[in-house]
């Protein structure tokens, strides 16, 4: 399961760069 690492991997990132990505995905 080397792909769904990668991604949970770049997810991760993502949201340690936009803490409020994880708002506006759960529409908050």
């Amino acid at each position: 399961m080397y792909f769904v690492k990668r991604i949970q991997k770049q997810f991760m990132f993502l949201i340690s760069l936009h803490p409020s990505f994880l708002y506006k995905l759960f529409g908050r």
